[in-house]
């Protein structure tokens, strides 16, 4: 009996000590790259405290003779945005740490994250294995 107890216990401080790791994740910037059959990435930022999407051009010295900035913020309607950052809120990031995989495909994303307490995390995940919640956010910023 006291050995049954004793592992109830033991169960218990697990678990309260794992929720209170992941409750300090809180996540202040992510970023999702496509890359696609072309050579050229498709980068969008996003801040999660202004809630605001911005493109990242991925050619800088072109920008410079064109006098365009190397970060563009895309323009959103409130319930689009409001939408999008729906998404971002509702990632699993225990999900992303087992789907990715170090696989050669041509289409695959990647994501950054950067989170409050100065972590950063990078998954880079084939088109076929991406988790649904990514997919819409995705959908969502390029407004398919």
């Amino acid at each position: 009996m006291k050995r049954y107890l004793l592992i109830i216990f033991v169960l218990l401080l697990n678990f309260f000590s794992s929720v209170a790791q992941n409750a300090d994740l809180k996540i202040k910037k992510m970023n999702i790259f496509f890359c696609g059959d072309s050579s050229i990435t498709q980068q969008y930022e996003l801040i999660i405290k202004n809630k605001r999407v911005y493109f990242i051009s991925p050619i800088v010295n072109y920008l410079d003779i064109k006098g365009e900035k190397y970060r563009r913020r895309v323009k959103t309607e409130k319930r689009q945005r409001e939408k999008i950052f729906d998404y971002v809120n509702k990632i699993d990031l225990t999900s992303l740490k087992q789907i990715s995989s170090a696989e050669k495909e041509s289409k695959y994303y990647v994501l950054e994250f950067w989170f409050t307490n100065m972590q950063t995390s990078v998954y880079k995940i084939p088109s076929k294995l991406l988790p649904s919640d990514i997919k819409e956010v995705y959908d969502a910023i390029i407004e398919k």
